[in-house]
């Protein structure tokens, strides 16, 4: 069924990331995030805003709003330039995980190469990841999720078409579900009725056959 004019689940972009931003500061327990960023969100000024790149990559529409109204996510500061810190993924899993970890990421087939940014750290062995490789026709880039437990248990795959997604999936499911997003973070399929077109393009871009991309043996 198609989603009724006005309807939450049609907003995408930046008015998906204002409508969510509007839900956590009604109420801050709607995320699954730790308490200690159950508080009111720190605007960024926007003179801060516009100097912020992305290993000269400028930010996608989505975040540059979620920024302009508040930057809690997962008890991460994005206020402090050390949040802004990108690496590859390889090198973000090394430091992370371990070499074992770093082993399993090279082994991917296309190689992922471009810079990311960390967007969420889970388990021990996940990492959610901004990957800063080919804008999508609005800006966004793709959110990417390695899990690198042990060869034959672990892959790529490509989570979520963006930021805006990716930040209604941080909500509790009853909330993200009224986004028209999968919640507790869970992934978007590329057949999704709401979000296939955007996942499609961005396998596209990205040389994938497939969504997921399975390590080692």
């Amino acid at each position: 069924m198609a989603a009724k004019k006005g309807s939450t689940s049609a907003l995408e972009g930046p008015a998906l990331v204002q409508a969510v931003m509007k839900t956590i500061a009604a109420d801050p327990k709607a995320t699954f995030w730790p308490k200690k960023t159950q508080r009111t969100p720190k605007p960024l000024p926007a003179p801060r805003i516009a100097e912020l790149e992305l290993a000269g990559r400028a930010l996608p529409p989505s975040m540059k709003t979620w920024l302009s109204l508040g930057s809690d996510l997962e008890g991460v500061d994005f206020g402090t330039d050390e949040a802004w810190q990108v690496a590859t993924l390889q090198e973000h899993a090394a430091q992370r995980f371990g070499d074992l970890a770093a082993h399993l990421v090279g082994l991917a087939e296309p190689k992922f190469e471009a810079p990311c940014l960390v967007l969420r750290e889970e388990a021990g062995n996940k990492l959610e990841v901004l990957y800063l490789g080919a804008q999508d026709a609005d800006g966004e880039f793709p959110v990417l999720q390695a899990y690198l437990e042990s060869p034959g248990y672990s892959h790529l795959a490509l989570w979520h078409p963006g930021f805006d997604v990716f930040l209604a999936s941080q909500v509790r499911a009853d909330r993200a579900e009224a986004f028209g997003v999968p919640g507790g973070g869970e992934r978007v399929e590329v057949d999704d009725p709401r979000w296939g077109r955007r996942m499609k393009a961005h396998m596209k871009a990205l040389g994938l056959t497939k969504a997921t991309i399975k390590l080692g043996r």
